[in-house]
């Protein structure tokens, strides 16, 4: 038998359908979320696993390799250097290489060695901080001189106002400045004008 609703029975109906397909909708949306709930067989929760971290991939500087790089350029620099300017450069490089040798971490197997060549490279600072401030010469040409162990080199040469050695005074004279040697020699241009008597544990000079 064909059953006739009147209209307020077919709105409950209408609404009776979307509650339940509201309901169907949340039961889906829950059991999706609780998927990483789901009871193991003795009724516990299962474990999550965390997510996997990817593994670091940065590298600790080289502090060491980083010091002799700038240690080299130092030694570099130094063996044409001829100006103050030129000197205070070879001292930044060689402090450069100080900071990064006390950078590197006590418990490296590299420190014993680094704290050795700090003691080092402070002593070629000191050498080239003196030079900086004390030499004044300002080349005005270039040279090309046989030596005592080897021939045909080349110095740079300039004028120094005065060199005095004890009570031994040359004024204006003109130097070569060598790439090679750390100390200063002084030869006929500065002993010319002396008499020179070499005794056992002295050496005279005596003006003409």
């Amino acid at each position: 038998m064909l059953k006739h609703y009147t209209s307020g029975s077919a709105l409950i109906l209408d609404i009776l359908a979307i509650l339940f397909v509201a309901c169907s909708h949340n039961e889906v949306t829950d059991a999706s979320n609780n998927v990483s709930s789901r009871p193991t067989m003795d009724g516990g929760p299962a474990p999550v696993a965390p997510p996997l971290q990817p593994p670091s991939t940065k590298a600790q500087p080289d502090y060491y390799q980083r010091a002799r790089l700038k240690a080299d350029s130092a030694v570099s620099i130094g063996q044409s250097a001829q100006s103050p300017e030129d000197w205070q450069l070879v001292a930044s490089r060689w402090q450069q290489a100080i900071s990064l040798l006390q950078a590197i971490p006590p418990d490296s197997p590299q420190r014993t060695h680094a704290l050795t060549k700090i003691a080092e490279y402070q002593g070629h600072l000191a050498q080239a901080q003196e030079q900086a401030r004390s030499l004044g010469v300002v080349t005005v040409g270039v040279i090309t001189a046989n030596t005592a162990s080897d021939k045909e080199v080349e110095f740079s040469i300039g004028n120094v106002l005065e060199i005095a050695v004890g009570g031994a005074v040359v004024r204006d004279v003109q130097v070569a400045i060598s790439p090679q040697l750390d100390i200063g020699l002084l030869g006929h241009d500065f002993f010319g004008n002396y008499d020179i008597i070499i005794r056992r544990d002295v050496i005279e000079f005596h003006l003409r």
